[in-house]
């Protein structure tokens, strides 16, 4: 049985539950945080592989919980600072024009549009019904398609 076998069958027992993505594990549920914790050293240490204590976090219930880049308390969505980001972006752009936002912000990434236009589609992949970003999205694609050649629209 693999480490990641004995680690999903520690968790069942507990009624804890336990995704992996990667190498990013999440442990969810009222369990002793010691016993997990020795558990999970124990498997990567018989790998020689180490936990790494700064990316190690303990979140309460009523804490803001971040998975890999989600918020996911009560439903999963983005942090509201990534999607403050993104409306700030759109706002410049619609009021300065995109040459004058980006030379504003000493940007010269040639990808800039494509690179926002991804961020949007990754904003609606876990709000799919978000209104905001399905309007900056047919903005983009509006004003900016040659800027998106070769990019999935």
């Amino acid at each position: 049985m693999t480490q990641d076998e004995q680690m999903m069958r520690f968790c069942l027992e507990r009624h804890i539950f336990y995704t992996r993505y990667a190498d990013d594990m999440t442990f969810s549920g009222d369990f002793e945080f010691e016993e997990l914790n020795s558990k999970l050293l124990d498997l990567l240490d018989a790998k020689h592989l180490v936990l790494n204590p700064q990316k190690t976090k303990v979140m309460k219930h009523n804490q803001r919980q971040i998975v890999t880049g989600c918020v996911v308390n009560q439903r999963i969505h983005l942090p509201s600072e990534q999607l403050r980001k993104i409306r700030q972006e759109i706002y410049f752009i619609k009021k300065f024009g995109l040459s004058q936002h980006l030379q504003n912000i000493g940007c010269n990434k040639k990808n800039y549009v494509k690179h926002l236009y991804g961020r949007i589609n990754y904003a609606l992949l876990i709000q799919p019904s978000n209104k905001e970003m399905q309007e900056y999205k047919k903005f983009l694609r509006a004003n900016y398609e040659g800027k998106l050649m070769g990019f999935e629209i």
